[in-house]
């Protein structure tokens, strides 16, 4: 969960990935989230934790740090021959 003034990372269960289960960690907005390594399992390191994190939530990952960092958040091109 990001809001503009925390970033809490939430844990949920294997059968339950709807709901969460505990609150991993509370961090201030301040810090960068990404990048996420999406090679295999999309992962990401924060405050030097490992999570695994559905790709649907790498979208919301990478905005986040944008918003915060401008350009330096974004991704990198995976085309920019192109």
């Amino acid at each position: 969960m990001i809001s503009d003034r925390a970033t809490v990372v939430l844990s949920t269960t294997a059968l339950r990935q709807d709901r969460p289960k505990r609150v991993l960690s509370r961090n201030p907005r301040g810090a960068r989230i990404g990048p996420v390594d999406t090679n295999t399992t999309p992962w990401f390191a924060f405050y030097g934790v490992h999570y695994h994190v559905d790709d649907e939530y790498v979208a919301v990952i990478n905005a986040a740090d944008a918003e915060l960092f401008g350009g330096e958040g974004r991704p990198p091109d995976p085309l920019p021959e192109l």
